[in-house]
């Protein structure tokens, strides 16, 4: 996968403790996630190591979760962490 080549590629493998990637306005794939703190039909946020990543929307659905890793569908407005 490209972000585990960029990883290598800046030696960040150590360093990177989550990833988010944004496709268009309509998924939100996180890698990293240690569990869901939130989730309604307009916000989702996911603690990442000592973070969390709030995702902001309308009808936003879990589509997929396991292995460190989430899929979010829905109308995507903004991604923040905090």
């Amino acid at each position: 996968m490209f972000i585990d080549e960029l990883k290598l590629k800046l030696r960040l493998e150590d360093v990177c403790s989550f990833t988010v990637s944004v496709f268009d306005n309509k998924y939100v794939s996180c890698e990293g996630v240690k569990n869901v703190v939130f989730s309604s039909d307009d916000k989702v946020k996911l603690r990442v190591k000592k973070h969390l990543v709030i995702i902001d929307g309308k009808g936003l659905k879990i589509v997929e979760i396991g292995d460190g890793n989430a899929l979010i569908s829905g109308e995507i407005v903004g991604v923040q962490y905090e």
